[in-house]
């Protein structure tokens, strides 16, 4: 495991291997933003969100603890951001459902913000993720050691994101939910003067850090 600047992209295609002409399934890919990063690289995407608004035929509305898919139907299953978002009492049947649509050699890439690092910390002023992130990775833990699925790597990177303002960053995190935008609202002052303390200032953008980690897992192989 080492800490080095990444991106989902980039750990993504590191784990899954050359993606053209793969199946890859997005877990709570929200308006499918990795959509065109990962189709330039070749791979068939197909997005699963449980709040998906319609109009885009790739986006499939359904939650992660009941996929529509038959039995290994993708080479490479992502949760980019999003198994935290999984309900707690879900998170396992979220990744039983991704080890059934696995295919026997793909494999299944999951990449949480740590606990730590500037950005959770700013976020942390209006919505604290550390019970709900724990509990994520409880539930990858579990996934292995009741041998559902065994991990073949993990990878720990640097993830720095960029805002133009205040007010961009307000924007991007207040789109997680509408829970969090109502939250938001009423601290927004002392989101301000926590985003400003914790950032860095290029002259042009406000930089935040956060450690991120992949989580790599694989379906158990018969002997």
């Amino acid at each position: 495991m080492q800490g080095t600047t990444s991106t989902a992209i980039a750990e993504i295609e590191r784990h899954l291997g050359p993606l053209s002409g793969k199946r890859l399934l997005d877990v709570g890919c929200g308006s499918g933003g990795l959509r065109v990063q990962i189709e330039k690289l070749g791979a068939n995407w197909t997005g699963l969100e449980p709040f998906a608004e319609g109009g885009e035929p790739k986006i499939i509305k359904a939650p992660a603890q009941k996929m529509p898919f038959p039995e290994a139907s993708f080479e490479g299953v992502i949760f980019v951001n999003s198994l935290h978002h999984v309900p707690a009492e879900f998170m396992k049947s979220a990744l039983a459902e991704a080890a059934r649509v696995l295919a026997g050699s793909g494999r299944i890439v999951i990449i949480e913000p740590e606990i730590e690092g500037a950005l959770s910390k700013v976020v942390a002023v209006v919505d604290d993720e550390t019970q709900i992130r724990s509990e994520a990775q409880a539930a990858i833990d579990a996934a292995i050691y009741s041998g559902q699925l065994k991990e073949a790597a993990t990878q720990l990177y640097m993830r720095i994101e960029k805002y133009a303002s205040f007010d961009e960053f307000r924007q991007k995190i207040s789109a997680v939910s509408s829970e969090r935008a109502s939250l938001i609202s009423g601290r927004a002052d002392a989101l301000k003067r926590a985003f400003e303390a914790r950032s860095a200032f290029d002259g042009v953008n406000w930089l935040l850090e956060q450690p991120m980690l992949a989580r790599v897992l694989e379906l158990p192989r018969n002997p």
